[in-house]
């Protein structure tokens, strides 16, 4: 075997695109991978990679150190494995390489570690980003077949296509279409349009070679063609145009033009349908063509034949409270009829006015045969008696069918009320839930109490009775203790070593990128942690919107490591001024004094359960302030607590002061008691963070609490055997402001609409009657504007991240709440899982994946936390 020295100085340093791959035999390594250079970029042009350049079978052998094997490399890059081969952006950052040259291998040799990072590292081999280019997919159909077909769906026959570009081109004969937005689903690839080109697609001729010569082709070890990329910047203008939006937006976005501010009714409508060139020029959300308006004329046609799909158009607008008030008015006046036989079998009043109407029509068909057969007119031949009793009954008639017109109309308002009761109802419940399993925890207790001093009594003689008897004693003063912490009285509190913080360590100029990448150093380089730039925004994103985030997962994640790290990363654990504090949670806790401490009326002091944590909320009511010293919140640092093994006791019973404050706009005082008049006030700077265990031994969290908790869940990976006590603490502290203006919706910004469009698929099917579990309205309140924030700082520029923003969101805060077994939850993940593919949301259909798995072996019971 020979050793040489090749040089690589021409590609130091430059992106490259290159095929990755395995060689899966006997004398493989798992720590081992081959790439093969395809393209570099050298002066913002793509260049093709001659293969000589890396002798002899142009790839590079890539040894992978730190005991990492390539499936950790591969599942970190891309999500999930892929032996066939993946495309990868690398950065080769020596010039000098070792060139093995035997019998079996003729290999450019380069190390590639992940805890060098991306530039110390002799090879980097990354996720390509796909930014910048369209993906070329072909297809065997033509375009108008697919304009026309359920959904745009477009097939991918060869398993093996991999979509790596967040917008695409389609190739059918010798002409490109597009650009495309596209969705992905059980193989099937949903062709979009792109709202930023007003949903219109270009035809693109390349019968002449025109964007041939162009084209980046990936090919993999065996030469064959596996991805076809086009620069952006190639695609030239076409006058070539198709209409590629589809019908619901088209009519969607028509009524929100003729909407604006306005109310109409169904002929109203019909109105604008005969008067549409004239009435939506103005229109700044979608471009109205003729053919456009054409179309809309037709649906509108259609739509307003069909009762039902008029009262989807309708729904449009009945937010409004003014319209909604209208449209009652409408039905009770113009529809009746139709609405009374779709609902006369709800009231069983109904059914009794028909009967007497029906009886009262007999006697007057009666009365009009007697009138007819004695050929006398009406007004002279009915007899007086019988016609004033004729007209009291028909006056019944008319006051019941009244009644019954206000008993519609009412319908609706009855229907809020039962919700309301509903909800009264599962709060009460709850609350009965908890006071039982609190008064469980105290019986407890005192048994065990008891069977300590029976015990005691029977193993010792009479002369140590009496001590037994002592402690006894002692007990009962514990307990007596315990009942009259809250008993008012005056309170008489120890001074505590309150150190306030100096301003002139705040950070009060740093932006949201700055921050992100503070943390991103502190996590990958001084922790060596495997974290991507858009995980370190989620968690910043979950820490600033929410009152506690809980970081959740098997034992030996590194949760409670991570939660220090992150705190330190911020510059919050400085010895002199901590706004860190680190509580360890223990079983039997049942009260949040049980962690701070409490007023004792025996001694008229207050008792610190925890130094620490007593002076901590201490410092806090004191940065509240008062009417003559009000505090600064732009003058302020955060203030962080973690709960540590926090489900070790039932965290909605020592932790139920602060779920009534989980809501920082509540018109309520924001406060905690300690018993007698010791009230202490939460700041809005103040932030919890919970570390939960996936095991036997922890209890389950309730549903109140994941209704205002967002959960992280951190994977079983490689993690260094780092003391974080070694990491030390920032220089600067981010101070509160920057993080709220960073990680806060600012009521400006909007939802990317191919997310926000996935968020309503996802909503329709929680709605759905088959699963029945709407989502709640907290929920979907803390969800937009977590992906609010998250459409400005994540990386969304590849078919895995396109929809990161819904993906975290929904991971960490819709699916922890599903636990239950039937066939609407086994409904649910199905559809779950169809919307929520490996290919286009990985988070979430990792965690619906091992949910399915939990539920095959524990008897169709769906849950989160469960392995």
């Amino acid at each position: 075997m020979m050793e040489t020295e090749i040089n690589l100085s021409q590609f130091v340093g430059k992106d490259i695109l290159a095929w990755m791959f395995i060689i899966n035999s006997e004398y493989s390594s798992k720590n081992r991978c081959y790439v093969n250079p395809r393209y570099v970029l050298e002066n913002n042009t793509w260049q093709r990679i001659d293969p000589y350049n890396f002798p002899t079978r142009g790839s590079i052998d890539v040894r992978i150190q730190e005991g990492e094997t390539v499936y950790n490399l591969i599942e970190r890059t891309y999500g999930k494995t892929n032996e066939d081969g993946v495309l990868v952006r690398i950065k080769i950052n020596t010039d000098q390489s070792i060139f093995i040259d035997d019998y079996t291998t003729n290999q450019i040799v380069l190390k590639y570690s992940y805890r060098h990072g991306e530039n110390n590292s002799q090879i980097w081999i990354d996720r390509f980003p796909g930014y910048g280019f369209y993906q070329i997919v072909k297809a065997n159909t033509t375009i108008e077949s697919l304009n026309n077909s359920k959904d745009r769906a477009l097939s991918i026959d060869d398993s093996k296509i991999q979509i790596y570009t967040t917008k695409i081109l389609v190739n059918i004969g010798d002409s490109l279409y597009g650009p495309f937005e596209y969705d992905i689903h059980d193989g099937i690839v949903h062709l979009k349009g792109s709202k930023a080109l007003q949903y219109m697609i270009g035809e693109y001729d390349i019968g002449y070679n025109r964007y041939v010569d162009n084209l980046c082709s990936i090919k993999d070890q065996d030469n064959n063609i596996r991805v076809e990329l086009l620069p952006q910047s190639e695609l030239k203008k076409t006058t070539k145009q198709l209409d590629w939006i589809e019908d619901e937006r088209l009519l969607g976005a028509f009524i929100n033009a003729m909407n604006n501010g306005n109310v109409y009714t169904r002929e109203q409508i019909r109105q604008i349908r005969n008067a549409a060139d004239n009435s939506i020029k103005n229109s700044t959300e979608v471009l109205f063509t003729e053919e456009r308006i054409k179309r809309i004329k037709e649906l509108l046609a259609i739509h307003l034949r069909e009762e039902d799909v008029v009262t989807g158009v309708v729904k449009y607008a009945l937010e409004d409270k003014d319209l909604s008030d209208k449209l009652l008015e409408d039905i009770a006046n113009n529809h009746f009829d139709s609405f009374y036989s779709s609902y006369k079998n709800k009231f069983p009043q109904i059914a009794i006015a028909e009967q007497k109407a029906s009886e009262l029509e007999k006697q007057v068909k009666e009365l009009e045969k007697k009138i007819n057969a004695a050929n006398i007119p009406h007004k002279n031949a009915v007899d007086n008696e019988e016609l004033d009793l004729l007209n009291t009954r028909i006056k019944a008639l008319t006051d019941e069918n009244t009644m019954l017109k206000m008993a519609v109309q009412d319908y609706k308002s009855t229907i809020g009320d039962i919700d309301g009761l509903k909800k009264q109802k599962e709060k009460l419940a709850e609350d009965t839930k908890i006071a039982w399993e609190t008064l469980r925890v105290v019986h407890a207790q005192q048994n065990e109490a008891e069977d300590q001093i029976k015990t005691a009594l029977r193993n010792f003689g009479d002369e140590l009775s009496n001590k037994v008897k002592m402690t006894a004693k002692a007990i009962d003063v514990k307990m007596l203790d315990r009942i009259l912490r809250s008993v008012e009285g005056e309170i008489e509190t120890e001074a505590s070593p309150i150190k306030c913080l100096s301003s002139n360590r705040l950070n009060q100029s740093i932006t949201r990128e700055e921050i992100i990448n503070r943390v991103e150093a502190y996590i990958r380089d001084k922790a060596h942690r495997e974290v991507s730039y858009n995980d370190v925004a989620n968690y910043l994103i979950c820490i600033t919107q929410g009152f506690i985030t809980t970081f959740a997962g098997e034992p030996g994640t590194g949760k409670t490591s991570l939660c220090n790290i992150l705190a330190k990363s911020l510059g919050l654990c400085d010895q002199e001024t901590r706004r860190f504090v680190d509580i360890s949670v223990e079983r039997g806790w049942t009260s949040h004094k049980d962690f701070i401490g409490y007023y004792n009326p025996l001694t008229k002091r207050m008792e610190k359960s925890n130094a620490e944590v007593f002076d901590a909320f201490t410092l806090l009511d004191l940065e509240c302030g008062s009417m003559e010293t009000p505090y600064d919140p732009n003058n302020v640092a955060p203030f962080l607590i973690l709960l540590d093994e926090a489900n070790l006791s039932p965290i909605e019973h020592y932790w139920a002061p602060f779920l009534r404050n989980c809501d920082f706009n509540s018109t309520t005082n924001r406060t905690i008691s300690l018993g007698g008049n010791n009230n202490l006030r939460l700041p809005d700077h103040l932030r919890f963070l919970a570390t939960v265990n996936f095991d036997h031994t922890t209890e389950e969290l309730s549903p109140r609490f994941l209704d205002r908790s967002w959960v992280i869940t951190l994977e079983p990976s490689l993690i260094d055997d780092i003391d974080e006590e070694t990491i030390e603490n920032a220089d600067s502290i981010v101070s509160f402001d920057s993080l709220r203006r960073a990680f806060m919706p600012d009521g400006n910004s909007t939802i990317e609409e191919p997310i926000m469009d996935k968020w309503n698929a996802i909503q329709a099917i929680f709605r759905d009657d088959k699963c029945g579990m709407p989502i709640s309205p907290r929920n979907i309140k803390m969800i937009k504007n977590y992906c609010v924030v998250a459409c400005k700082c994540m990386i969304l520029d590849s078919p895995q991240t396109k929809y990161a923003p819904l993906d975290y969101a929904l991971s960490q805060k819709i699916l922890p709440t599903i636990n239950g077994t039937g066939d609407n939850y086994k409904m649910l993940i199905e559809e779950l899982s169809k919307e929520c593919s490996e290919q286009n949301m990985p988070i979430t259909a990792t965690h619906l994946k091992r949910m399915r798995r939990v539920a095959e072996n524990n008897i169709g019971y769906y849950q989160f936390f469960g392995h």
